[in-house]
């Protein structure tokens, strides 16, 4: 599992430059993102490298946030990758809160992070399917 931390952010001009700056002043890489939008706030997700580094920075700026254990999987960089995996986790009745993809160096594997509804039953599910699983070490690495 990999630790994703999510800020609640105004949603107005600086925001996630205010978030991402402080981040990049401690020398805190991100390596995934993602920005959502809700009546109130918005949601930056995000896993950062060093994780510990950028709670505590959070914490040491009175920035509002929450953390959760997500996965990161491989899946098949072709067409249709996408669909294929969505059908497996159809077929093994698994549900997904979110998910978003993930920079990597790599130019022939894809890579999404995701927050199932019932994680322990997932892992299961992924870990017994081969669907290769990201330790949160390999995550940093790709």
């Amino acid at each position: 599992m990999i630790k994703q931390i999510t800020v609640f952010i105004k949603n107005e001009p600086g925001s996630l430059f205010h978030v991402t700056s402080i981040l990049a002043k401690h020398d805190v890489d991100i390596r995934a993102i993602n920005l959502a939008e809700t009546a109130d706030v918005s949601l930056l997700r995000l896993v950062a490298t060093p994780s510990e580094k950028a709670l505590k920075i959070f914490r040491d700026n009175n920035i509002k946030f929450v953390e959760h254990d997500v996965f990161g999987v491989e899946i098949k960089d072709k067409p249709g990758g996408l669909a294929e995996f969505a059908a497996f986790l159809t077929k093994n009745k698994i549900n997904i809160e979110y998910l978003y993809p993930f920079i990597t160096k790599s130019k022939d594997r894809s890579f999404l992070v995701l927050r199932p509804t019932d994680s322990s039953r997932a892992e299961k599910v992924l870990l017994k399917s081969g669907l290769k699983l990201l330790t949160e070490e390999e995550f940093y690495k790709v």
